[in-house]
Parts: C-alpha cells; sequence; structure tokens
C-alpha cells in the first residue's frame, strides 16, 4: 500500500507541477491525503490522491458521487473542491485545508464545552446542512469525524462520500452512517442536565422519533437558543453570498498573470467551472426523462389536515379501491393495487412482488414548515 501511494506522490508531483508536497494528513483504504501548497500564491489545499488500481467498482462510485456532490456546492460552512485532476493511474482530488482538524479530536482533547461555543459550531452546522438539502443534497454520515475546523475554528462539513442526491417522490433505501451517531429511531439519548433549560427543549424536540412531529430546520432557526448570538450572514443570507456563479474579476486576473499563470488557463478553468454546471443540469434533466419514459412517475399533494387525520383518509381511499399496503416506517407504506378482475389475497404483513397486472407504490408523508401542512408524495414502482 505504502509503496503504491508513493508511485502516486511522484506521479503527483509530475501531474501537479504547481505544488508541493508535504506531510501525510491522512491514509484510506485506498489512497492518501497530502498537505499540499501551491507554490505561486502559497496557499495550503488538501490533496486526495486515490489510487484507482486499489478502488473496486463500489468504491469508485462513492467516489464518482462525492465528487458529483461537491462540485454543485459553494458554502461558507461546506468544505470546498477545487479542482479534479485525473491520470490513467491515479485521481487528484484538490479541497481546501482545514488545519484545525476534526472537532473530534477538539472535543476530546478539549472535553465539555461552554454552551455558547456549543451554539456557535451548532449554529454554522445547520446553516450548512441547510444550504445542502436547498440543493437536494442529503449527507447521511454527519458526525464529528466529518466536520473539519479551520484556523478560526469555523466549522465545515466534509465527506460527502456517503451522500446523495435527492428528488422529489424518490425515496433512498441503503441503511448507512455510523450506529453511534444514529437517528433518533434507534436509540434514546439521556440529555445532560448541566445545559440551560433552552438547549435542553431544543435538543429533546431534534430527537423526537416521530418525523411529522420532530422539528424542522426553520424551525430551529427560530428557537431562542439559536437564536442568541446568531451571525448576521447566518441569519439572513445574502442569496450573493452563496451564489456558485464565478465571474472573472479583471483586477484578480491581472494579478495571477503577474505571478506566472497563463491568462488563458485561468479563464478557460473558470469556464469550464461553469460549463461543468451546465453539463450537470443537461445529465440531471435527461436522468429524469428517462426514468419518466420507463414510466417511473411521481405525484404528491399537501394538505392542512394533521398527520394522523390525512393518514387515515387516505387509507379510507385505498380501501374502497382494494388497495393493500404495509407500514415500513412512520407515515411511510408501500402499497399493491390489483383490478377487480384479479382474484388474489395479501396480507397486510407481506406484499408479493410478481404480478402481472398489478400497479406497486410507495407513499411518504412528509411535514412542510409553511402552515403546518402535511405534505404526501407517492412513487410508482411497477
Amino acid at each position: 500500500m505504502d509503496g503504491g501511494a508513493g508511485r502516486g506522490n511522484n506521479s503527483g508531483r509530475n501531474v501537479l507541477p504547481r505544488y508541493k508536497f508535504g506531510k501525510t494528513l491522512g491514509i484510506g483504504s485506498f489512497g492518501k491525503v497530502k498537505l499540499v501548497v501551491h507554490t505561486l500564491t502559497g496557499l495550503k489545499v488538501a490533496i486526495k490522491i486515490l489510487d484507482r488500481q486499489s478502488i473496486d467498482d463500489c468504491e469508485a462510485e462513492k467516489v464518482r458521487r462525492e465528487i458529483h456532490i461537491m462540485r454543485q456546492l459553494f458554502h461558507p460552512h461546506v468544505v470546498r473542491l477545487f479542482e479534479v485532476i485525473e491520470t490513467p493511474s491515479h485521481v487528484y482530488v484538490v479541497m481546501e485545508y482545514m488545519n484545525s482538524g476534526e472537532l473530534f479530536y477538539y472535543l476530546t482533547e478539549n472535553g465539555k464545552l461552554h454552551e455558547d461555543e456549543a451554539r456557535r459550531f451548532f449554529q454554522q452546522i445547520i446553516s450548512g446542512v441547510e444550504y445542502c438539502h436547498r440543493h437536494l443534497v442529503v449527507h447521511r454520515d454527519l458526525k464529528p469525524e466529518n466536520l473539519l475546523l479551520d484556523a478560526q475554528h469555523n466549522v465545515k462539513i466534509a465527506d460527502f462520500g456517503l451522500g446523495n442526491i435527492m428528488r422529489d417522490g424518490h425515496f433512498l433505501k441503503t441503511s448507512c452512517g455510523s450506529p453511534n451517531y444514529a437517528a433518533p429511531e434507534s436509540g434514546v439519548y439521556p440529555i445532560a442536565n448541566h445545559l440551560s433549560e433552552s438547549a435542553r427543549d431544543l435538543i429533546s424536540r431534534i430527537l423526537v422519533v416521530d418525523p411529522m412531529q420532530r422539528i424542522s430546520i426553520p424551525e430551529i432557526r427560530r428557537h431562542p437558543w439559536f437564536q442568541k448570538h446568531l451571525p448576521l450572514y447566518i441569519a439572513i443570507p445574502s442569496p450573493c453570498v452563496f451564489n456558485r456563479r464565478e465571474k472573472v474579476d479583471i483586477d484578480t486576473l491581472k494579478d495571477m498573470v503577474r505571478m506566472g499563470f497563463d491568462v488563458r488557463e485561468v479563464v478557460a478553468s473558470i469556464q469550464n467551472h461553469l460549463q461543468n454546471e451546465e453539463n450537470m443540469d443537461h445529465v440531471q434533466t435527461y436522468i429524469q426523462s428517462v426514468s419518466h419514459g420507463q414510466n417511473n412517475w411521481t405525484l404528491g399533494f399537501k394538505s392542512q389536515a394533521s398527520p394522523r387525520e390525512t393518514m387515515l383518509d387516505v387509507l379510507k381511499i385505498f380501501h374502497s379501491l382494494n388497495v393493500k399496503w404495509k407500514r415500513i416506517g412512520h407515515y411511510n407504506m408501500k402499497c399493491l393495487w390489483r383490478s377487480s378482475s384479479s382474484r388474489y389475497s395479501v396480507s397486510t404483513a407481506e406484499i408479493p412482488i410478481k404480478s402481472d397486472n398489478a400497479i406497486k407504490f410507495e407513499i411518504q408523508f412528509d411535514m412542510v414548515d409553511i402552515g403546518k401542512e402535511s405534505n404526501m408524495s407517492a412513487e410508482k414502482m411497477r
């Protein structure tokens, strides 16, 4: 493994001549993360060196998904991806360097945090998570090990290897993440007595098992504990602050040329970044059209009734239409409908998979913040 990584470093120096390789920051199952200095600007970055020979198809898909996600994100509390360089033997992922390391080690070394410091971290994490969700990105492995600190001890979300892109009406099925940081459905959390009453209230509302009753991010933002000492850029984010569209600044361009950069390379790099975003939009549109072509459609509706009342209304309609169902989670069910001419028997405990003239679909109820409406979406499965 060390030999392969060493060869990667040598080839990296040839592929990235403007970078000076430094110490190893970490070692993974299929590569290393190196501290690297850009020789012209002095900027420190972290480069993940991935050995293609050490990556199987599953791991390669994870890497592709992480790169695809990070290319779409530009936020002060999300680790930034600068560029990706590929060779026949290696992939070099150039990312923002976080010199204060993991939040996990910070907590280990410093012990219990003062509530004001914990609040500052939490405000930044919520800001980053909310931004990801607005871009339909779910991280699925948030934990102190994947929250990195910069020199000013600002938190930034990292490692989107288990992340994914959500689409309305489509539900992720994979159980992933770290058991010790699992969702509240997986265990009971005793709230520490030393916390303030406001903090205890917020934590208890976040860890509600029922997702329809659990506090949402907009509600977290309005909570008195979150509002205290809230930075203005988080309280009222400007639309341009997190805009991913980068424009060419003439003065900056001139400075880079004076440092030795080729003006055509700089402009092409910026244009390529924008073009990549446009290509992603085309790819997503294509995928959606293919999915619709395969007859995988989605639909949904909103109701101002309570989740329980909405569910009862839906089940009454299902009963009248002879739809069979089984519950697979809170306000989440798999359903099966066959025409009245078909003769069959289905229990609510198990739905048969094989069927010639049946329609299988799944329904999911979600809570939207405005007006406390219940939102139901359904996905056709077969």
